[in-house]
């Protein structure tokens, strides 16, 4: 290549000799940075002085911070001073709406348009032989990549004595099933064993179960009926 260190020790030190200067590696394009600096990318250590800590910085352009490594490790998108081993940090003003494409924080991405795959988000568990298990899950079926007219579900898992299983599924239409991964209702539950309970944690009260009409119940509580 144009430039090949080889060396049984470091191989490359950068080394700011200011004190208020922190060692870097610019990325140019072809033709070097224009006025704006569009399309430059710098590697940071240090972050602009000695006095904000050891830490990796990566920056674009307008020197605008992208991803920072802090000297513990923890790695933060977002944020200059991420406090667990991943930060994600987002400012923004979008009033969250269901039509509106506000832009998460978090995207897992299946790019395959296979009908009934998904994707997942693991819990990983380590057994005491030292082998990861996934063990409780988040995941998403994609039932339909048809354009205009996609289908997901979201699943909710545990796992139990090795066996790990759907516990609680939303379904496309919003239906809540748990013990089934196809509710026919708003809520279903289905299980071998109890399926429902009510318990009151107050002395003084009992469990009670409210039937109210649409609109909640009015202040004189017609059409409301309890089962107490």
């Amino acid at each position: 290549s144009i430039l090949e260190i080889a060396s049984a020790s470091s191989k490359f030190i950068v080394r700011s000799t200011g004190a208020t200067a922190s060692a870097s590696i610019d990325f140019q394009p072809a033709g070097g940075a224009s006025t704006s600096n569009q399309n430059k990318f710098t590697i940071r250590a240090g972050g602009l002085a000695s006095t904000l800590g050891e830490r990796l910085e990566f920056l674009n352009g307008n020197m605008t911070n992208l991803v920072t490594i802090a000297s513990k490790g923890f790695v933060g998108i977002g944020t200059t001073t991420p406090t667990n081993l991943l930060s994600l940090v987002s400012s923004s003003s979008v009033i969250y709406t269901t039509a509106n494409n506000i832009e998460p924080l978090l995207n897992l991405r299946n790019t395959n348009t296979t009908d009934d795959n998904g994707a997942v988000l693991s819990f990983t568990i380590t057994d005491t032989g030292g082998t990861g298990i996934s063990g409780a899950r988040i995941a998403s079926k994609f039932i339909s990549h048809t354009v205009g007219a996609t289908s997901a579900n979201l699943n909710f898992e545990t796992i139990n004595m090795g066996t790990r299983n759907i516990r609680m599924t939303i379904d496309p239409s919003g239906n809540v099933g748990i013990g089934t991964t196809s509710p026919d209702s708003l809520l279903e539950m289905s299980s071998g064993i109890t399926n429902f309970i009510i318990r009151s944690t107050t002395a003084a009260a009992s469990a009670s179960i409210d039937f109210l009409p649409a609109g909640g119940a009015s202040t004189s509580n017609q059409n409301k009926f309890t089962i107490r």
